[in-house]
C-alpha cells in the first residue's frame, strides 16, 4: 500500500501527507503517502490480481486485525470506505458472506 510497508516508522507517523520511510525489507528509502493522505480521498480504490495474491487477500480479510504486520487493513474509513477491485485468482480463496 503506497510505500508502507510492514512494521515500518510510517505506519505511524500522524499529521503528515507525504513522508520519507525507511524499508528495511528493501534497504532503502522511499517517498509515501501516509495513512492520513489515503484516507482523506473522496474514493479509495484496491486492485488485487492474480493467482499468487490469494493467499494474502484471505489473511487481510479474514485474519486479527493487525496493520503493523498488513497496513492494508488501515485503509478506508467509514465515511469513505475502500473498494476492492479483485480478480478471480486473488479473489480464489476470499469467503464471501451474503
Amino acid at each position: 500500500t503506497a510505500s508502507l510497508f510492514p512494521h515500518t516508522e510510517g505506519l505511524h507517523i500522524a499529521n503528515r501527507l507525504v513522508i520519507p520511510n525507511f524499508v528495511t525489507q528493501k534497504d532503502t528509502w522511499r517517498m509515501t503517502f501516509t495513512y492520513e493522505l489515503i484516507n482523506a480521498a473522496k474514493n479509495i480504490a484496491i486492485y488485487v490480481l492474480g493467482e499468487s495474491k490469494a493467499s494474502m487477500l484471505h489473511t487481510i480479510f479474514h485474519s486479527e486485525h493487525q496493520p503493523d504486520e498488513y497496513p492494508i487493513q488501515r485503509i478506508g474509513t467509514s465515511h469513505t470506505p475502500a473498494l476492492w477491485i479483485a480478480d478471480q485468482g486473488a479473489a480464489a480463496k476470499v469467503k464471501f458472506v451474503s
